[in-house]
C-alpha cells in the first residue's frame, strides 16, 4: 500500500513537471498494466480525448486522460485492452462490433475500478458510458454480451448495418 501511494505521488510529480511519457511509463509500473499486445504507447498532445488504439497496436494517450492518476491508469488499461482485442482478431469494422468492444472494455475497467482507485463519480461515469453503448446494441447482441460473449460470428461484421462507416473514436 505504501509503495502504491509513493508510486502515485511520483506519477503526480511527473505530470506536474509536464513529463507525461514518463508518467505513462510509471503508471504501467505502479498499476501492473499489461503491454503484451501493444506495439508502443505514448502521450500525444494532439490526441483529442483520452486515447486511441490503432489496429497495429500503437496506443496514443491524450491530455484528457491525465485528469487524475486513477483515471490515467484506467485510460491506459482501456487502450491496452483494445490492443488485445485487435490481437485476437476482434478489431471490428461495424458500429455494432465497435460498441461490443467498448462495452467489453468498460466491463473490464469497471470490474477493476478499485484496483485503479477510481472515485465513485469516475466509476459512475464509466457505468453511464457503458449503458449508453449497451443501449445502442440490438437485442441479439445484448443477449450475447449478457452471456459474456463479445464476439461476432466469422464474416458477420461486414454484413451488419453501418459496417462501411469508420466507427467514431469512443472515450474511456
Amino acid at each position: 500500500e505504501d509503495a502504491r501511494a509513493a508510486g502515485v505521488r511520483e506519477i503526480e510529480r511527473l505530470i506536474a513537471q509536464g513529463a507525461k511519457d514518463a508518467a505513462l511509463h510509471k503508471t504501467v509500473e505502479v498499476y501492473g498494466i499489461s503491454l503484451e499486445a501493444s506495439r508502443s504507447y505514448r502521450y500525444d498532445p494532439h490526441e483529442h480525448g483520452y486515447g486511441y488504439t490503432a489496429p497495429n497496436g500503437e496506443v496514443t494517450i491524450g491530455g484528457d486522460a491525465f485528469r487524475s492518476v486513477p483515471w490515467l491508469a484506467a485510460s491506459l488499461e482501456h487502450e491496452m485492452f483494445h490492443t488485445r482485442q485487435y490481437k485476437e482478431g476482434r478489431g471490428y469494422e461495424s458500429r455494432i462490433g465497435e460498441y461490443m468492444n467498448e462495452v467489453e472494455v468498460r466491463d473490464h475497467v469497471i470490474a477493476q475500478a478499485a484496483r485503479f482507485g477510481l472515485s465513485e463519480a469516475e466509476t459512475q461515469e464509466q457505468v453511464a458510458k457503458r449503458q449508453e453503448l449497451w443501449d445502442r446494441l440490438p437485442r441479439e447482441y445484448q443477449s450475447r454480451v449478457a452471456r459474456g460473449d463479445y464476439t461476432l460470428k466469422l464474416g458477420e461484421d461486414k454484413r451488419l448495418p453501418g459496417w462501411e462507416d469508420k466507427p467514431p473514436k469512443e472515450e474511456p
